[in-house]
């Protein structure tokens, strides 16, 4: 597969998020705005190419990522990866790379996504090793030297993140569904796999 539509990324980057639900042809037609028919044509695709795999429970098809495949969890990081951000929400983004010399992943999400300037403060949740908390934290500290909002960091182990995942904690959950992946996108792919 040499590339994706925006409509197979669409696909895919809603697979990624939402591993916990069953999704069938007609409900993805439907969460993504797309045709039933369109929507069949680019999962037979992703399934030729084997990045979704099909599971027929009774008279119904439900389609998850086949993430067995080291082809396939490089395309969903890429799809992760890829993200539209206000200018408001980029500069935040750029402030907040300085994490990644110490933490693996970064997720920023919350209002700052939705309400720009308007958000009363910046939300990341952040995946680290626990022996780089103290470094991670240091340098939260010093980029909330720089900012007028609230910075609040949510950190997490991978084993946390997978834990979660696989308990399917509600935030860590709604985290996965609207934030944006600024770095470490293979992190949430390798939880994901194991979670799945």
């Amino acid at each position: 597969m040499l590339g994706l539509t925006p409509n197979e990324a669409a696909v895919v980057d809603y697979l990624a998020r939402n591993f916990q639900e069953k999704n069938s042809i007609n409900a993805l037609a439907k969460r993504l705005a797309l045709s039933p028919n369109g929507t069949h044509k680019i999962l037979k695709k992703l399934e030729s190419a084997k990045i979704v795999k099909p599971e027929k429970l009774a008279n119904a098809v439900f389609y998850r990522l086949d993430l067995s495949i080291e082809t396939s969890r490089k395309l969903v990081e890429y799809v992760l990866s890829q993200h539209q951000l206000s200018a408001y929400a980029r500069v935040q983004e750029e402030d907040l790379l300085q994490l990644r010399q110490h933490a693996l992943a970064g997720i920023l999400f919350g209002s700052v996504l939705t309400k720009d300037k308007e958000a009363r403060d910046i939300d990341i949740l952040i995946v680290l090793n626990k022996k780089d908390l103290a470094n991670v934290m240091g340098t939260v500290a010093k980029i909330q030297n720089l900012k007028t909002k609230r910075l609040h960091a949510l950190y997490q182990t991978p084993q946390d993140l997978n834990d979660n995942l696989r308990r399917r904690n509600k935030v860590v959950l709604g985290i996965l569904k609207t934030g944006k992946v600024l770095w470490g996108a293979d992190i949430f792919v390798e939880a994901l796999r194991t979670c799945s």
